[in-house]
């Protein structure tokens, strides 16, 4: 079996929460083991980014269409995130409740 392909390195890039810079993220993958279980740990699905996020899937869909969050992935009714983009997010979002929200 030929894995040479295994090797080769993925890049993600996405922005920065004032879209002024962009973030290149490098990931390696020896194995197709090792790539599958990137999969697993790190891409999610809209299910899975709305109960991570603990937000409505409707909210999701706001953000995705506002920019404040980028599938690396869209086709008809699938949206996969990756799961860094999302924790990026999930801190941004934690940090406005603490300002806005203080008595939560």
């Amino acid at each position: 079996m030929d894995r040479s392909h295994y090797g080769r390195s993925m890049v993600c890039t996405t922005l920065d929460k004032n879209f002024e810079k962009v973030i290149c993220m490098k990931y390696n993958f020896n194995s197709k083991e090792e790539l599958i279980e990137f999969i697993q740990d790190e891409i999610l699905t809209t299910p899975e980014a709305v109960e991570y996020l603990g937000i409505s899937k409707q909210a999701l869909n706001k953000a995705v269409h506002h920019g404040k969050v980028t599938p690396v992935k869209e086709v008809p009714r699938i949206k996969l995130f990756l799961k860094s983009d999302l924790e990026a997010r999930k801190q941004e979002a934690e940090e406005l409740r603490k300002k806005y929200r203080p008595y939560d």
